[in-house]
C-alpha cells in the first residue's frame, strides 16, 4: 500500500527487517549475482539494486519521505535507531 495513504490517514509508517545485511547481499543468498557493465545482474538477467540499503530503495525512500524509519534487528539489539 502507498505510504502516502497511511500518512494522510494519520497512521505512522514504519518498516522492520530481521536481516541487517544489504539488499544486494540478501539477493545473493537466493540466486547468483554477477557484475556487468557496473551493475549487479541476477541469474535471470534482472538488475539488482546496490545502494547499500537494507531493503529495496522504494521501501526505504517511501519511509524517509513520510517521516518513518526502517529498523533492523541489529539496531534493535544495540539500541541505535537503525534508520537507513
Amino acid at each position: 500500500m502507498n505510504s502516502a495513504i497511511w500518512r494522510d490517514a494519520g497512521k505512522l509508517c514504519l518498516g522492520y527487517s530481521n536481516d541487517p545485511s544489504s539488499y544486494a547481499d540478501r539477493v545473493r543468498e537466493f540466486t547468483e549475482v554477477t557484475s556487468r557493465n557496473g551493475r549487479l545482474i541476477d541469474a535471470r538477467g534482472l538488475t539488482v539494486e546496490d545502494f547499500g540499503l537494507s531493503d529495496n530503495l522504494m521501501m526505504v525512500h517511501a519511509l524517509d519521505l513520510h517521516g518513518g524509519a526502517l529498523v533492523d534487528a541489529a539496531a534493535k539489539a544495540s539500541g541505535r535507531s537503525g534508520k537507513t
